[in-house]
């Protein structure tokens, strides 16, 4: 049981942390997002999420980057955090 415990949450880090690549985020604050989504069971708000960005995007294209940051951290939620609760 401790070591599929382990195994969920290195799997849980490591999407994190390609999310993190893929998307410049800042990794500490998208994993206390993630910290916080486990202890609270809410999913962070869009304002939340455009606070790990790392570099600011310009005007006109702010609401489709967040928007798409917005969904891949949602997916990592619900794949990765959701998905695996069942172990």
């Amino acid at each position: 049981m401790l070591f599929t415990k382990r195994r969920v949450e290195h799997k849980n880090r490591k999407a994190g942390a390609t999310l993190c690549a893929e998307q410049n985020l800042d990794e500490s604050k998208v994993a206390t997002l993630l910290d916080n989504y486990l202890f609270t069971d809410i999913i962070p708000r869009e304002d939340e999420v455009a606070r790990t960005l790392t570099w600011t995007p310009r005007i006109l294209e702010r609401k489709t980057v967040l928007k798409r940051v917005y969904d891949k951290v949602c997916s990592v939620i619900d794949t990765f955090i959701n998905g695996m609760r069942g172990f």
